[in-house]
């Protein structure tokens, strides 16, 4: 089998498997696909398969280096494919941490106010009995000691 047969093999078979991806996705998937295929002057077949690439090739790096940093001699080269590996994943990471940062902010600056905080806080009526409980309880532990 050279190369071209395996590569139309392979395009065939992932474009029968988009096609019923966009029959089973609510909210049709395969519109929003196709808009960045036409922005990006590319089929949706090569989009996809670039998607997929790029996943395989993250999760590899990944792989491969924690391998190395766990089990090789060269450790820095674990490292250095690992962060390779974890660049795709690193804006991501960066705007859940934007997120939860401008959350904390806002709820840090008092425009929301948790159930606790809202409840009106009443002294308690009886509040001089209890004073004067906890004090004759003080009185007698001097006494026994």
């Amino acid at each position: 089998m050279n190369a071209t047969s395996f590569i139309n093999t392979l395009e065939s078979g992932l474009q029968a498997k988009l096609v019923a991806v966009k029959e089973l996705v609510p909210g049709n998937l395969g519109s929003i696909v196709s808009q960045w295929s036409v922005k990006l002057g590319i089929s949706n077949f090569e989009l996809s398969l670039f998607s997929v690439l790029l996943v395989s090739i993250t999760l590899a790096a990944l792989v491969v280096g924690w391998y190395l940093r766990r089990f090789g001699k060269k450790k820095w080269l674990g490292y250095i494919i690992s962060f390779i590996g974890f660049l795709p994943v690193l804006p991501i990471m960066m705007a859940g941490t934007l997120v939860y940062w401008m959350g904390k902010l806002y709820w840090k600056s008092g425009k929301v106010r948790s159930n606790k905080e809202s409840a009106p806080k009443e002294p308690r009526k009886d509040s001089s009995n209890i004073n004067d409980w906890e004090q004759a309880l003080k009185g007698l532990e001097k006494l026994q000691s």
